[in-house]
């Protein structure tokens, strides 16, 4: 993961690595995650250590929020359970100088769009 915010100076570019490990989901867990709700299976995919669909999901129900007007300043959204939950989850692992951050931004004209490399 490289975080930059100038493409012609990279020398501010923070860099992180990481590994994904793919786990076979036992048949209990499949139920539990067939019978939650949204924030119950990002919860359930926590506590199980599956951090990549659990930050997947939360994002997801970010920019849902975001989308349907109820986002109300960076990070907070009128669900105080989404917010907290997706500042909490974000804490645990030491980001929280992220956890109140947008997922989205927009950029003002075609000219500050060049150099920049998007990936998901």
């Amino acid at each position: 993961l490289v975080m930059s915010g100038d493409s012609s100076d990279r020398s501010g570019d923070v860099y992180d690595f990481g590994r994904i490990r793919r786990v076979e989901l036992t048949a209990e867990f499949q139920r539990q995650l067939h019978t939650a709700r949204d924030l119950q299976k990002a919860n359930l995919y926590a506590e199980t250590g599956i951090w990549y669909d659990a930050l997947d999901l939360l994002a997801e129900l970010r920019l849902l929020s975001e989308d349907d007007g109820s986002r109300t300043t960076y990070g907070e959204s009128s669900s105080n359970a989404l917010a907290y939950q997706w500042q909490e989850l974000l804490r645990s692992v030491n980001l929280d100088g992220v956890a109140k951050s947008p997922l989205t931004f927009s950029l003002q004209s075609q000219e500050e769009t060049k150099g920049l490399e998007f990936h998901r």
